[in-house]
């Protein structure tokens, strides 16, 4: 680790213990205790691009602003006013790294329903204060449905899947899913209630203390984009380890009874749900064939996001009656009491 740049940019810093606290596919990041306190070293391995960067604090800095009931992650300046620097260390030279306050709690177990629930009302009020705010684009991710603007290094998927597979069957489907989709999101960006989302509103990006959110993290990939879509992410997320189990409903339903007690869903964001989670599901599987291309992750590894893929489209195939039903009685938690 790049001690020396990394006490030059935050003098304060003067680390006495570095522990790491995750190290996932984008990003790495480091608890750092220190004489004047702890915090949390982000270290960005998705990009280095620093214009992307500060409007992604902008909407930080906004929030911590909007008297939100939990914390959001505002970043800590640097002694020249900046909020990030660059390493130059052998590990991770060239990659940014950002310091932040750290923030309590814990991550909520994803299949606890009322953690769920509370996490859901959490995502309402974050998208309530989203809404109200007007920041410029140009330096933002494209929206999520935007397949040839979001990844445009990916210039013929169909033909990277055939570089990853011989099964005919699974890039037919892929491809027929993928044109589609393609074809029909366009209506829906056109139709549906769009502005800043979180876009990411996993388990691992949630502290909790038992059933109220503490803290929301990671706002990488918060963009201008469908409303509907941060609880689509959130349904993707949470029963992850359920679906086809039968056991996965009422964790569903804790989300969207919990997310829908602050956000009126229209008829429209609830008919194209099973749309929706199509969408990120493809948008997924690209996120990661552009980082196959660009030799960050494995052919196995995409072999086997392209079946988690395809699996995911045959339990919406069986269930998405069962899903919109569900989904239509969300609407009266938007009157229920102690919500």
């Amino acid at each position: 680790m790049d001690f020396t740049t990394l006490t030059s940019a935050w003098p304060a810093l003067a680390p006495q213990r570095l522990t790491p606290l995750t190290h996932g596919a984008n990003n790495a990041a480091y608890l750092i205790d220190a004489d004047s306190g702890r915090y949390v070293l982000r270290i960005y391995r998705n990009h280095a691009d620093a214009a992307r960067l500060d409007a992604e604090y902008q909407i930080l800095f906004a929030l911590r602003d909007a008297a939100l009931p939990f914390a959001v992650p505002a970043p800590i300046a640097t002694i020249d006013g900046q909020y990030h620097t660059q390493l130059s260390d052998a590990e991770h030279s060239g990659q940014i790294a950002a310091l932040f306050p750290w923030l309590p709690g814990d991550h909520p177990d994803r299949q606890d329903t009322a953690a769920a629930f509370g996490a859901a009302v959490a995502l309402g009020q974050l998208d309530l204060a989203l809404a109200a705010l007007s920041l410029p684009r140009d330096q933002l991710p494209a929206p999520l449905g935007d397949f040839a603007r979001r990844y445009p290094a990916l210039a013929d998927p169909v033909a990277t899947l055939a570089t990853l597979t011989s099964d005919t069957a699974a890039i037919d489907r892929i491809a027929d899913l993928y044109h589609r989709l393609s074809t029909e999101l366009p209506a829906l960006y056109a139709t549906l209630p769009c502005q800043m989302a979180h876009c990411d509103y996993a388990p691992s990006n949630i502290l909790m203390e038992g059933v109220r959110v503490t803290a929301v993290l990671d706002f990488e990939f918060c963009t201008y984009d469908l409303r509907a879509l941060d609880l689509v992410v959130a349904l993707s997320w949470w029963p992850i380890e359920l679906f086809g189990s039968g056991r996965e409903w009422p964790l569903i339903n804790a989300l969207g009874t919990g997310y829908a007690s602050r956000i009126h869903l229209t008829d429209g964001e609830i008919a194209a749900l099973p749309t929706l989670l199509q969408m990120r599901s493809m948008s997924s599987l690209l996120h990661r064939m552009t980082r196959y291309t660009e030799g960050l992750d494995s052919a196995d590894f995409l072999r086997q996001r392209i079946a988690q893929t395809l699996w995911r489209d045959n339990w919406l195939a069986s269930n998405r009656e069962t899903l919109l039903q569900l989904a239509a009685e969300w609407r009266g938690a938007e009157k229920a009491p102690n919500v």
